[in-house]
């Protein structure tokens, strides 16, 4: 699929005069889905599909695109490996349950690549660099590096090593993709949660600071950690302790404990916690699932419990979720977006 500068796309529609979209899109071969919509300064694109085997060698998925000017692009990795490559000078990975971001210079082809056969499920977010500057902490000294690159127009990015997908970063992407507002709704509620994506990205850029000055994990110490990671998502009702997680992985309660705050900034049951959360607000919001019966498929057994790590997670309520909700659409600070 090849799409050049104002050529409309496969379920979505580019804005002409939108600064971010790009002068040209190519994907080889053409997979499952490929989607965009954007509103002024930004542009969404999201990736499902696998590249097929070729006869005499193995191909892999591929996505170029360039741009007329400087952009952002933001990268986040459901399912599959992606590398991304800016010029020679910038190439790194995005693993699967990973993101980064990166900055990207006019006329400046960016390559997108996952292997071939492997699943691979992609959100990227294009954001022009007035939009992407207006609510991104660059004036911390933990992104004075990123900083002077955008100022001397050199590609960059967040991370050398990429981030792993947090649990609110998680939601957030999934919100993102399957969005079902629409008209002016639709526009003020994805710029919501983009500034919210670029808060918790920074967040995690500046924890890994003070995080991950340790030796360098083996592959196979990582590995554990995503495995006890995949646990954690598949089992979230589970009755986990830390030694049993450790059992399962084989390894010890102190080391799975040390190399998870490693490697996904956060400890075990913090990470178990948000992800309950964050289910438990899906169930409630669009399964329309009582609070006693949410309660239990997230793992707790008293819904008092329930409740009460529920308010103190995101300071309302179980039962107020759908009232918060809707203060929230209507307080009248989103009308401040009609400024923006």
């Amino acid at each position: 699929m090849t799409l050049n500068g104002n050529t409309a796309t496969q379920n979505g529609e580019m804005h002409p005069t939108a600064p971010c979209n790009p002068l040209s899109i190519d994907v080889q071969p053409d997979i499952d889905h490929f989607i965009w919509s954007g509103f002024r300064g930004t542009n969404f694109y999201c990736l499902h599909g696998r590249a097929p085997a070729i006869s005499g060698g193995a191909a892999a998925g591929k996505m170029v695109m360039e741009y007329r000017e400087s952009v952002v692009k933001v990268v986040c990795c459901i399912q599959g490996n992606t590398r991304i490559t800016v010029r020679q000078s910038l190439s790194s990975e995005v693993s699967a349950h990973g993101h980064n971001l990166y900055f990207v210079t006019a006329n400046t082809p960016v390559v997108i690549e996952w292997p071939y056969q492997e699943p691979q499920e992609l959100l990227i977010i294009d954001l022009h660099l007035d939009l992407f500057t207006k609510y991104f902490p660059l004036h911390h000294r933990t992104f004075a590096a990123l900083n002077g690159s955008i100022s001397r127009q050199h590609p960059v990015a967040l991370s050398d090593a990429g981030l792993p997908l947090s649990p609110e970063i998680s939601a957030l992407v999934f919100d993102i993709i399957y969005c079902k507002r629409r008209d002016f709704s639709k526009t003020y509620y994805l710029k919501a949660k983009i500034i919210e994506l670029l808060l918790l990205q920074a967040e995690q850029r500046w924890e890994s600071d003070t995080v991950y000055h340790h030796q360098p994990l083996r592959d196979d110490e990582v590995h554990r950690v995503y495995q006890v990671r995949d646990i954690l998502h598949n089992e979230p009702a589970g009755n986990h302790t830390l030694l049993s997680l450790a059992h399962r992985v084989g390894t010890n309660d102190a080391t799975l404990k040390k190399h998870f705050k490693q490697v996904l900034g956060t400890t075990v049951f913090h990470y178990l916690t948000a992800h309950r959360m964050q289910l438990a607000k899906k169930m409630l919001l669009e399964e329309n699932e009582k609070v006693a019966s949410v309660a239990q498929r997230v793992g707790y057994k008293h819904g008092t419990h329930f409740t009460a790590a529920f308010k103190k997670y995101f300071g309302y309520l179980p039962t107020q979720i759908k009232t918060w909700l809707i203060c929230i659409l209507w307080d009248p600070i989103e009308l401040l977006w009609l400024v923006i």
